[in-house]
């Protein structure tokens, strides 16, 4: 609950300067908070290796939701399903829990843009 109530504080703010000033045009961050995103930055500009406790991912499709609450959960699933089209695939939090691989995808983007 202390996380949804969390504002971006001056270092994200500066970030988000940076980033709309062009002058950065990636984060990498293993903060789950979502302040990245609370401060502007958006998805595209950011690779968030831990996940991020207001994003939900679909396990079939991949679609992410983002939410305005914590979707940490156990077991992983949050028992809503993806809207996207047809699918209809079980949501995830996008969490990564201890001892889990990071999510290779973002791996891979975050190499890359470093």
């Amino acid at each position: 609950e202390q996380c949804s109530r969390a504002t971006p504080g001056r270092s994200h703010v500066v970030l988000f300067r940076l980033w709309r000033a062009g002058l950065l045009k990636h984060v990498i961050s293993q903060n789950v908070d979502g302040l990245h995103r609370k401060s502007g930055i958006p998805a595209s500009a950011l690779s968030e290796l831990h996940g991020n406790i207001f994003v939900e991912r679909c396990a079939r499709c991949g679609f992410e939701y983002e939410r305005d609450f914590n979707t940490i959960c156990r077991g992983g699933f949050t028992g809503r399903n993806c809207e996207r089209g047809r699918c209809g695939g079980p949501l995830r939090h996008s969490g990564v829990g201890f001892g889990d691989d990071l999510p290779e995808k973002i791996v891979r983007r975050a190499w890359a843009e470093s």
